[in-house]
């Protein structure tokens, strides 16, 4: 069989004595050039030899736009399979409407699962040392009352009063757990200070609030919030509405109006 090919060859280039390689690999060459190919082994050879024909360069466009198709599905499909997770783990939440909440940050009773699983310490979005710049460009005084929104399990007032000497500082949260966490840690903290609150309330209704600081405006100077006003965004209907009350709660806080 290969006798026989090499003859073909042999007398396509014009078989004879005088006959050269380089003929023979013309010959050879045109050979494979009539041949036809699978598309995509045509694909491939072309991009070899850096030369598209016809048939490939409509393949090539048609394949990428598969390829990136099919790359947006795969990433949907993970997407929603880490919301499934997150749901399940979360607890997740359902609306009347039967839409389904997958974090529910606004609602106290997420945060009590919080932080029933994860009791430890945590600094949401920013530690002391990355406020510290903001702090001092207000001009933060020993003397000033300030009011810690949301304060979690953080460690914000023991550090206001260990860097800058504040030893007035009220925090609130909606979480009774997360409260309770850091009650404990403050107590804890034998050099902290003596004039430190741990109050359950919600920002958006500190008017309403037993604690008469509250109720009278302009108490603080100073409002600190780290991420509550963030959470309480997440409402998918309620979301401006749950900030706008929150911002006119600490506004009137700060006897600002």
């Amino acid at each position: 069989m290969a006798h026989a090919t090499s003859e073909a060859l042999y007398r396509v280039a014009g078989g004879g004595p005088s006959t050269t390689h380089a003929q023979m690999a013309v010959a050879t060459h045109g050979e494979a050039v009539g041949m036809s190919y699978h598309p995509l082994r045509q694909l491939w050879r072309d991009l070899l030899s850096n030369r598209l024909s016809a048939t490939s360069a409509v393949l090539l466009p048609t394949l990428l736009t598969l390829l990136f198709v099919a790359a947006r599905l795969l990433f949907r499909a993970l997407f929603w399979l880490v919301d499934r997770v997150n749901e399940r783990r979360r607890g997740g939440a359902r609306t009347a409407d039967g839409r389904v909440v997958f974090a529910p940050f606004q609602d106290a009773s997420f945060w009590e699962r919080e932080y029933d699983g994860s009791p430890a310490p945590y600094e949401w979005y920013a530690t002391f040392r990355d406020l510290r710049p903001c702090l001092d460009a207000l001009a933060v005084r020993a003397r000033d009352r300030v009011l810690h929104v949301g304060c979690g399990t953080s460690s914000l007032a023991a550090d206001l009063y260990h860097e800058m000497g504040v030893t007035r500082v009220t925090n609130i949260d909606v979480s009774a757990r997360a409260l309770e966490l850091a009650t404990a840690a403050a107590a804890s903290d034998r050099r902290g200070p003596a004039e430190m609150d741990f109050l359950l309330a919600d920002v958006r209704r500190l008017q309403e609030h037993e604690h008469e600081p509250f109720r009278r405006g302009g108490a603080f100077e100073l409002a600190i919030d780290k991420g509550t006003l963030d959470s309480l965004s997440c409402d998918t209907r309620e979301g401006e509405a749950n900030v706008a009350a929150a911002l006119r709660q600490l506004r009137r806080g700060l006897g600002a109006g």
